[in-house]
């Protein structure tokens, strides 16, 4: 054998090895969460390649049917699979926090009364369509009447046409086909029925069969949490026109957290300066459905995201159930110091009311600073 052949195949075996050594994620094509098919890999795969990027972990990808993806779950050659949904099968997996959640949502025709769905034996009184992908999810009382359809066209279609009197959807994926594949107008006639019904939180799972995979999750969850702290996924959030569910995504030391950064940002250049960024809606302490707010002890919103507030006197403001809020965070910052309320406030990114728990903080004499989780 001559020295070329030797220097190809040593060239060969070296390229190889950098190539077979790389670890590999278990998917599946999911469009829009997960696409094959966009140089990205989609809304999941670009968030998951800019946590690896920022833990310095090599990978690649390999689709795989949905079936095989679920029984690679456990197969050693991979070191995660994604999504990832909470089931009974965890104890052989690591999870992370999640980093995006499917919403199921429920849509009617806009001209028709209002429905409101508090529990799945309401249920039982409309005609319900569905994608056949979900049927097997146990959402519905025993007697609910269910029609279920291979796509959000047809889905869309037999609620314009009166066959089915709701629709419940994955809101992401069916906002993707009325922002991008909707030539019949239903965005003109159909209306989301709030709050959602269902919301499941995504995972990254790692396999606990893999020898790597401990090392490998234990950096990529510490580069995890630093991303979703440092608002580092909201512009992929943008990108994709993603609704977040903030309850899904932060956790109420991630608020804490967020409250003490405000307060150093207030010790370290003044509160003029300080309220004149927290209400910047580019703000570093702005992430859409997380934000810092200033109340002064008199009640007033001295910083607030929402310029309709700012400088606003609000003491007697009341949420759509008529709870006194703010009433209650000055007798909180008073008597405690600090402590969390829940009302009912509108979310800026999805535009609906919802449940809403907020930390409140007296920082000195005159001053109260708050940030909340939307549930």
């Amino acid at each position: 054998m001559n020295r070329l052949n030797v220097c190809a195949i040593l060239g060969f075996l070296l390229w190889s090895h950098c190539i077979y050594s790389e670890e590999i994620i278990n998917t599946l094509d999911w469009p829009p969460y997960i696409d094959k098919h966009d140089v990205k890999g989609g809304f999941l795969l670009e968030i998951i390649d800019h946590i690896f990027k920022k833990a310095d972990i090599q990978y690649n990808v390999q689709f795989n049917p949905a079936a095989r993806v679920h029984k690679n779950l456990t197969n050693p050659n991979y070191f995660a699979t994604v999504p990832y949904f909470k089931t009974g099968d965890a104890k052989n997996v690591m999870l992370p926090r999640p980093f995006a959640a499917v919403s199921l949502v429920f849509y009617q025709l806009k001209n028709n009364i209002p429905i409101s769905i508090k529990s799945s034996d309401d249920l039982i009184r409309y005609r319900v369509g569905m994608l056949e992908n979900i049927h097997e999810l146990p959402l519905f009382a025993k007697y609910t009447k269910t029609t279920r359809v291979k796509s959000y066209l047809s889905l869309f279609h037999f609620l314009e046409n009166y066959r089915v009197e709701l629709v419940l959807a994955d809101r992401f994926a069916a906002e993707y086909f009325l922002s991008s594949s909707d030539k019949n107008n239903y965005r003109a006639v159909v209306a989301e029925v709030s709050p959602p019904f269902k919301i499941e939180p995504i995972y990254i799972a790692f396999n606990k069969l893999n020898p790597n995979a401990k090392s490998l999750f234990d950096r990529f969850n510490k580069a995890l949490n630093e991303a979703i702290v440092a608002g580092e996924l909201i512009d992929l959030y943008d990108k994709y026109d993603y609704k977040t569910m903030s309850s899904q995504l932060f956790s109420e030391e991630d608020i804490t957290g967020l409250i003490n950064r405000a307060q150093d940002y207030i010790d370290e250049n003044g509160e003029k300066r300080a309220f004149v960024e927290f209400r910047k809606p580019e703000s570093k302490f702005n992430y859409g459905e997380i934000y810092i707010f200033a109340l002064s002890t008199d009640g007033v919103l001295v910083a607030h995201p929402f310029p309709e507030l700012n400088g606003k006197l609000v003491i007697n403001l009341r949420d759509k159930l008529g709870f006194p809020l703010i009433q209650e965070f000055l007798r909180i910052a008073e008597e405690k110091s600090e402590g969390w309320v829940n009302y009912w406030w509108k979310n800026p990114v999805t535009e609906k009311v919802q449940l809403k728990t907020t930390y409140i903080r007296k920082v000195n004499k005159h001053l109260i600073l708050g940030a909340g989780i939307y549930r």
